[in-house]
């Protein structure tokens, strides 16, 4: 006879229900009818990212704003900084070497202001060409290589002459023999190849252009013919007599020029050579005029020019007179003439002082 069950009764003993997720839910208890239901702590729901503030990702990250903020304005003034410090740099190293040519130009000009000494004239009132005098034994002591002296009035051209075994030698040494970065003016010297009394019908002399005017920059001055006439009178001493020169030509032109010539075949050469320096001369002389035919010897002064590529400036000078006894070409005289008073001749010692 088959069993019957009670469901109702026989339900409390059912088997547990396989499903786990009915099985780990506990179970709620409702309250009674009428009681208070206990609070539930609200938690803020996040806000979608299109919800959020401009106001509020600045607040949230205002410290590390600022930080950065200080960081950007540092580095925009770092810039600044930098171009600071280099040009203090810049102007540090540019003082130091204007203070370096300075003391290059001031320590030559001593050297030479300590030979003005030698080199003096007898009082009177016109000077004659054997009043102008120069110490030589003194000289010959500091450098036994001197062969002369060089004055052109109101010009700073007021030095001694030198001549060395070539034409390098004395391009970067002082008259007292030093060489080196104090001694870049060098010294007036006489080419090689003259004869060291001056006797050649043309004589060449040689001198830096520096930029303080010193040496023989004084003839890139004169391209026009109001300066070159202004210093037309030049005189050159030597231990054997004196030198009176007038200037007929000035001559610009390259160091490739085959300009010098110091001795000549015969008169005709000679003249010829002289007439291509009148006919290129950039200047025209005024008063007393030379031609070729009337000029029996010559020297030329050179130097640098700076208004061309490796430029010179070539001023070539008559010998108008002079007290050399034996002179080859000019007949001496025992006084000569010179045109200058015993106040301008005296600047001998101190033009070069004054002008530089």
């Amino acid at each position: 006879m088959a069993r019957k069950y009670n469901k109702g009764k026989h339900a409390a003993h059912a088997a547990p229900s396989s499903d786990p997720r009915k099985a780990s839910r506990p179970e709620r208890s409702r309250p009674a009818h009428g009681a208070s239901q206990p609070s539930v702590p609200q938690v803020e729901r996040p806000r979608p990212i299109h919800e959020v503030s401009r106001s509020d990702v600045s607040r949230s990250n205002t410290p590390r704003m600022a930080e950065y903020s200080r960081k950007a304005r540092r580095g925009k003034k770092d810039p600044w900084r930098v171009v600071l410090v280099v040009s203090l740099v810049v102007l540090i190293a540019a003082l130091i070497a204007l203070g370096a040519i300075v003391f290059q130009y001031v320590s030559q000009q001593r050297a030479y202001d300590d030979l003005e000494q030698y080199a003096s004239v007898q009082d009177g009132e016109n000077l004659t060409l054997s009043d102008l005098s120069v110490d030589w034994a003194a000289l010959q002591a500091i450098n036994p290589d001197v062969v002369g002296w060089i004055y052109v009035p109101d010009t700073p051209i007021n030095y001694p002459i030198v001549q060395g075994d070539d034409n390098e030698e004395y391009l970067h040494k002082s008259f007292d023999g030093s060489t080196g970065w104090a001694a870049s003016a060098g010294t007036i010297f006489l080419d090689s190849k003259n004869a060291s009394g001056f006797s050649d019908r043309n004589n060449a002399l040689y001198g830096h252009h520096m930029n303080d005017g010193s040496m023989f920059a004084a003839l890139s001055d004169w391209m026009s013919d109001e300066q070159f006439n202004a210093h037309r009178d030049i005189y050159v001493l030597t231990p054997s007599g004196n030198y009176r020169l007038k200037s007929f030509a000035l001559i610009k032109t390259t160091g490739s020029d085959a300009l010098v010539q110091t001795s000549f075949s015969n008169d005709e050469t000679y003249q010829t050579y002289i007439q291509d320096k009148l006919d290129r001369s950039v200047v025209h002389q005024a008063g007393e005029v030379l031609s070729a035919d009337s000029i029996k010897q010559s020297m030329l002064l050179s130097t640098c020019e700076y208004s061309q590529s490796d430029g010179r400036a070539v001023l070539f000078a008559a010998v108008v007179e002079t007290t050399v006894a034996n002179d080859p070409y000019v007949s001496s005289s025992a006084e000569g003439t010179t045109g200058l008073s015993s106040d301008q001749s005296a600047e001998m010692g101190s033009q070069y002082e004054e002008a530089a």
